[in-house]
């Protein structure tokens, strides 16, 4: 009887320390995207407001980029900048045209 009542208060609290146990979880990762918009002035000046800026897929024709000084196309990761307002926060326009790492100015 005793090994009955040691076996049952074993299982109990073995089923009870495991209620308790948290679960590991793995961290969630970003996927991959890029977003890509085109400049819709063609003046330097507005290029850090993102209403001068249209998404690649809504552009039927997706400008030559000149080298006229302003920026052309730009593109970053979603991993980097949530959105073109988040990349764009803070940025004057100079700042927008030399960011040679999101900006292209010339041809491609």
């Amino acid at each position: 009887m005793k090994k009955y009542l040691f076996g049952s208060l074993a299982v109990i609290l073995a089923l009870g320390a495991s209620a308790f146990t948290t679960l590991k979880t793995k961290p969630v990762k970003k996927s991959l995207s890029t977003m890509v918009y085109y400049y819709q002035q063609s003046t330097l000046l507005g290029s850090n407001n993102s209403g001068n800026w249209l998404p690649e897929g809504e552009v039927e024709n997706p400008p030559s980029c000149t080298g006229d000084d302003i920026p052309c196309r730009l593109s970053f990761e979603t991993t980097e900048f949530s959105d073109i307002n988040a990349y764009l926060s803070g940025k004057t326009d100079a700042q927008v045209r030399d960011d040679a790492a999101h900006v292209i100015n010339k041809p491609e």
